[in-house]
């Protein structure tokens, strides 16, 4: 008997914790949905191609080496080795927005959802985001959020530019200093 009872009160748990692991794909099925109808990945592209596309707005090649000239080891944009160094830089700026890999982040952001949502929360987004102004508005919020990336893309251009020029002359400035201590 007592094992009879035993094996009850496991299945009971094991059951339960089947229960609790069905809500769980059935929440986060429901917030994959939510997520795929507000566009995400189109939102996640879009950031990507702007992250690539910085390197023409940001911080240059050109850019630098008009604030240190021998950045570069003395290469300048009229030496025949500046293209290859251009190439290095483009090569530099994709790998660093490489980071955006787009099936992590709708992962991240379907668990987020799913963690943040009840069950009914998620039902009714699903169901105003399938509706035709639910649809409008998660196109609208495309549009908007790529606005708002380019525009933050120009601001942070023009302040990485000054803040860089900054840099490098208080970098100057301490190598001046550390000159004079050690005459």
């Amino acid at each position: 008997m007592p094992r009879t009872a035993a094996l009850v009160a496991i299945t009971l748990v094991l059951s339960t914790f089947s229960l609790i692991a069905l809500a769980d794909d059935s929440r986060l099925n429901a917030a994959r949905q939510l997520v795929q109808l507000l566009r995400y990945d189109a939102q996640i592209a879009d950031a990507l191609e702007q992250c690539k596309q910085s390197t023409r707005t940001t911080l240059t090649p050109e850019n630098i080496v008009q604030a240190e000239p021998l950045f570069f080891g003395g290469i300048t944009p009229n030496s025949k080795y500046w293209p290859e160094v251009a190439e290095a830089f483009r090569r530099y700026y994709d790998e660093a927005c490489s980071y955006m890999d787009a099936n992590h982040f709708l992962d991240v952001t379907t668990r987020a959802y799913a963690a943040a949502l009840t069950d009914e929360q998620l039902a009714q987004s699903v169901a105003f985001y399938s509706s035709p102004t639910g649809e409008s508005l998660a196109k609208a919020n495309v549009r908007a959020s790529s606005q708002f990336q380019k525009e933050a893309g120009a601001r942070m251009a023009e302040t990485t530019k000054v803040s860089y020029a900054r840099f490098i002359q208080r970098v100057r400035e301490i190598v001046e200093k550390c000159r004079c201590e050690q005459k």
